[in-house]
């Protein structure tokens, strides 16, 4: 993950010696942001000062239609995966709000594999 000043800070990724591992974003070496927490159980909300502060719900399924994203896809976390006419695809994961992408998440855009493909990334804070 990243460092600032010596400390977890931004995103990343911490396992601990039992396999549980926590994912997500962090500030001055703490939980800070969304995260999950896998193991026996699930954790997955917003977390500040290593203290989960809201919980939000997974998403499920995947949604084909922009009315699909809008009636099921409100105030939760989770991935949208599509491929378009061209083959590529588009894969997002993270916070949604009334159907959009909206606070901390990750966008793929990417074609085939191998000359001739391509991959764009943004991660960070998506509104409105």
């Amino acid at each position: 993950g990243e460092w600032k000043d010596g400390k977890y800070h931004g995103q990343g990724t911490y396992t601990w010696p039992d396999g549980k591992k926590y994912v997500g974003e962090w500030k001055d070496g703490k939980y800070h942001g969304p995260g999950t927490i896998d193991g026996r159980v699930i954790d997955a909300g917003i977390w500040k000062d290593n203290k989960l502060v809201s919980e939000l719900s997974e998403c499920e399924g995947s949604p084909a239609t922009d009315m699909a994203l809008s009636e099921k896809w409100t105030n939760c976390y989770g991935n949208y995966t599509f491929t378009d006419e061209d083959r590529v695809s588009v894969k997002y994961v993270g916070e949604w709000k009334d159907g959009k992408y909206h606070g901390q998440g990750t966008f793929t855009r990417f074609s085939g594999s191998g000359c001739g493909s391509y991959r764009e990334q943004y991660v960070g804070e998506w509104k409105d």
